[in-house]
């Protein structure tokens, strides 16, 4: 299952890739264009230094993972959104000699995003980790670039550090899709 996820998570990111070296939109600096709405869905891999390997010890594993974030964009620089990222497998992880299980985590975040230039976000928020064996309050911290390929449609990567107070870390490398709706000044 992990080598079918490996597979398609290279081939999305291959395919990516390939889109943004065949964008066709001249490079031309952006106008202010007022407010927007940007959905993104994403894919990728969460990493987990304390969880458990099959045999019971601790090491740095990786499980798959979606995300689903939705923006509401101020101006080009600042926007504020709900980021929801879900693990696709059930977690042991150990802190503190103690074992806990996490079944399917998925984790929203209320998240400011600040864009300084035309690619770079960054990302910081708070929420919870939400799972049948309890609730987890994190803070989110993450750095995006993205990429227009179209007007309105943007390929993205992503790093976020969800730090989980009083359990266990966690970090997410993600690509995405985007679509912005904007609305005219």
């Amino acid at each position: 299952m992990k080598n079918l996820y490996c597979r398609c998570f290279a081939l999305t990111c291959g395919l990516l890739w390939a889109m943004a070296l065949h964008a066709q939109a001249p490079a031309t600096e952006k106008a202010d264009l007022g407010s927007y709405h940007k959905f993104t869905l994403e894919m990728g891999q969460a990493h987990i230094t304390d969880a458990l390997n099959e045999e019971g010890k601790k090491a740095w594993s990786v499980f798959g993972a979606w995300g689903l974030d939705y923006d509401y964009g101020f101006n080009k620089h600042w926007a504020l959104g709900i980021h929801n990222d879900m693990i696709l497998e059930t977690v042991q992880v150990e802190k503190d000699s103690e074992v806990k299980e996490r079944s399917f985590p998925f984790a929203s975040s209320l998240v400011a995003s600040f864009k300084p230039g035309e690619h770079f976000s960054f990302q910081l928020g708070a929420g919870g980790e939400f799972a049948k064996e309890g609730n987890l309050f994190l803070t989110k911290l993450g750095v995006e670039y993205g990429y227009e390929i179209k007007k309105g449609w943007e390929i993205s990567a992503a790093i976020n550090y969800d730090i989980k107070w009083s359990t266990y870390n966690s970090w997410f490398l993600m690509v995405g899709l985007s679509k912005s709706f904007f609305r005219k000044k």
